[in-house]
């Protein structure tokens, strides 16, 4: 196998464990925030918190690769074109590039509905009505550096708290989800993990400290 051939199926393992790492934050959100069993705990408050929060960075940092190996932004023509699209630094863009994003999956799963074709999520055509706040990728981009860098504004709430982020972008957040689940959910079994794999491997066999 060539190099460049190499460098394509690590990325490809690489997007499938970012995805993989997304879907299981929703999955443990989705199960502190909801299970009766768990509530009024205060470690089950930090969990939820901690949940959603790295749902959200892995779901952004999945798109960031995404957009920065689409072929369109390796193309000159159409970089030249869409020159006045990017007039700023690298994350401005990929925060504009995720706002328009949601912005043509809403378009597309309501035409769908209208063409006739039944939403995978049982919403209306209504739904897909919601106008996309130009600031969604901004706001995105915040709770994902948030999460990755011990910064206070994870828990000061200014400019904007995780609630405030849910509560106001949770419905866009879910469609970007269920759009990239669609494509990317894999058989974990017979998928090719290699390092992935190997490292449980070795860990067994490794003569290090292990905490009980």
């Amino acid at each position: 196998m060539s190099s460049g051939k190499r460098k394509k199926e690590a990325r490809k393992i690489a997007l499938a464990h970012e995805f993989y790492r997304c879907m299981d934050s929703y999955i443990s959100f989705n199960y502190y925030s909801n299970d009766p069993s768990q509530q009024g705990k205060q470690r089950t408050k930090i969990l939820c918190f901690n949940a959603y929060s790295d749902f959200l960075s892995h779901l952004y940092e999945f798109h960031v690769v995404m957009i920065k190996t689409n072929k369109v932004f390796n193309q000159p023509k159409k970089r030249r074109k869409l020159f006045s699209f990017f007039k700023k630094k690298e994350e401005n863009k990929i925060e504009k590039v995720l706002t328009e994003e949601i912005k043509k999956l809403f378009r597309n799963r309501k035409n769908r509905i209208l063409n006739g074709y039944p939403d995978n999520l049982k919403l209306p055509s209504s739904f897909y009505d919601q106008s996309i706040p130009n600031e969604f990728g901004e706001h995105f981009a915040m709770m994902r550096n948030w999460r990755n860098h011990v910064d206070s504004r994870r828990v000061s709430g200014n400019p904007i708290s995780l609630f405030d982020f849910y509560e106001k972008y949770h419905n866009f957040i879910v469609i970007l989800f269920e759009e990239t689940r669609w494509l990317w959910q894999i058989d974990e079994d017979n998928f090719d993990w290699q390092e992935i794999d190997k490292f449980f491997d070795r860990v067994k066999e490794a003569d290090n400290i292990c905490y009980e």
